[in-house]
């Protein structure tokens, strides 16, 4: 099936950039240095300090930044948003929450602040609150394609699919060059097999970021719906050497594969979905499924393959 949307965060540092076990093990040295040596003399120097440790994907030692800063300015809400941030990437999110209505309470116009609440309580299955929280944003900046985003997956999370169209086609408008957009907008085309409206999004998406693996999956989702094999299984060959860890992909192009006759190269696919790093049963079901209609399978071979 289609490949789930993605949903997206008003971080106040880039939580996702990890440099290295090295220059995490020095940060954290160059920090217990610091404490020893002296704290840093202004509050943002002590946040600028937590950001890059949060960067180095030092999260206890950007932790301990911020909780300093928080203490020396109690009424900013820089530190409690960015300790809102480490909680959300930690995926500890009631505590993320908390974090957030602090900042808030401090800065009730604070649009970070909104949008990673909505953010915390979407994590939850809230989805009423964190509709409340976008639909601030929204007030406060409106076309924030983030907060119509992430309305269209809360949207789409209950069901309330032409909500969820409505705020995707906004984000669309508000910024055409958004590739996500129109991949979320092609999930729910292709659920309610409208494979051409999903296809021509899914190109668009392409056309935007051609490194965009996800929307190469979904395109090869719906060219294979329509029956048009060959072109599913050459985009999803595409999807696989843009990320060849995607189990999904190699799943669906292993399956694509075997539709078109190809046994072989379609079990080969499915094994690569079937890694113990991977986690994905239901390849490990279409590989086995594949393997009953291998002619030069043994029986003792194929009773072997169904026990591991």
């Amino acid at each position: 099936g289609a490949a789930a949307p993605l949903f997206f965060a008003w971080h106040s540092c880039d939580l996702s950039l990890l440099n290295g076990v090295l220059y995490r093990a020095f940060h954290r040295l160059w920090f217990n240095c610091k404490s020893m040596t002296g704290k840093p003399k202004t509050n943002s120097a002590a946040l600028a300090e937590a950001r890059r440790a949060a960067q180095a994907g030092d999260l206890d030692v950007a932790m301990q930044w911020t909780k300093a800063a928080a203490k020396r300015a109690p009424r900013d809400p820089s530190p409690h948003l960015l300790l809102g941030d480490i909680a959300l990437a930690r995926g500890h999110f009631q505590a993320a929450a908390k974090h957030y209505r602090e900042a808030l309470n401090r800065k009730p116009d604070l649009i970070a602040g909104h949008g990673n609440l909505g953010l915390a309580w979407l994590r939850q299955g809230e989805f009423q609150k964190a509709t409340q929280c976008f639909e601030r944003v929204l007030r406060l900046q409106p076309n924030d394609v983030t907060a119509l985003l992430n309305l269209g997956y809360a949207a789409q999370a209950q069901g309330k699919t032409q909500d969820a169209l409505r705020y995707y086609h906004q984000a669309i408008a508000a910024e055409p060059d958004q590739a996500e957009a129109y991949n979320n907008a092609a999930v729910l085309h292709f659920a309610a097999q409208e494979y051409v409206p999903a296809i021509e999004l899914l190109q668009q998406a392409i056309r935007i970021a051609p490194d965009y693996a996800e929307a190469h999956n979904n395109l090869g989702n719906a060219l294979r719906a329509q029956g048009r094999l060959g072109a599913a299984i050459a985009v999803y060959r595409t999807a696989a050497s843009l990320q060849p860890e995607h189990a999904g992909v190699w799943n669906n192009l292993g399956n694509a594969l075997i539709d078109r006759g190809d046994l072989d190269q379609g079990l080969a696919a499915l094994e690569r979905a079937i890694t113990p790093e991977a986690h994905y049963p239901v390849a490990v079901s279409n590989w086995l499924m594949a393997l009953n209609y291998q002619l030069k399978i043994t029986l003792d071979a194929l009773y072997q393959a169904h026990r591991q």
